[in-house]
């Protein structure tokens, strides 16, 4: 059965996206309402649908495992990581974009043929989630509160 983190949401970032996509949609809307002049009341339509289709690249913001991969959504973006191709979870607070709507980060190292990749997540039950992906990835074990190493394979 799939489990389904929801981001963390920082508040000062929730403070922001209101701020900022409330003065743009009130500017646009006022361009619709009351325009000086015809090209107004067309850039202001532009830009608010722009700004209303930047929201389908953040929300919704959630992190679902199943027993073979883990599923990132963030928007219309969707990406899935096998959970055998996992080498390593470690905590970041590194503000590079990413599927997370927090600074508070589980960074998630993995294979894909030859070539490690990574991708930032934020769920807001960090230690349910750690928890529940130990228990579907039985090769990861932890070395360090937060973090998750691939164990080393024992020789037979």
């Amino acid at each position: 059965m799939a489990k389904v983190y929801p981001s963390k949401i920082d508040r000062w970032l929730l403070v922001v996206l209101i701020l900022s996509y409330g003065l743009g949609a009130w500017a646009c809307l006022e361009a619709l309402i009351a325009p000086d002049t015809p090209a107004d009341r067309v850039i202001g339509a532009v830009v608010l649908g722009m700004l209303l289709a930047t929201l389908l690249l953040v929300f919704p913001c959630r992190y679902r495992l199943t027993h073979s991969a883990l599923h990132i959504r963030c928007g219309i973006i969707r990406s899935r990581v096998p959970l055998d191709a996992i080498e390593r979870v470690r905590p970041t607070r590194n503000p590079l974009a990413s599927a997370a709507l927090s600074l508070d980060r589980l960074r998630i190292d993995y294979r894909t043929g030859r070539f490690t990749r990574s991708v930032m997540i934020s769920p807001r039950d960090r230690e349910g989630f750690l928890r529940e992906l130990s228990a579907r990835a039985p090769h990861l074990t932890s070395d360090a509160p937060d973090h998750l190493i691939r164990r080393e394979r024992q020789p037979t």
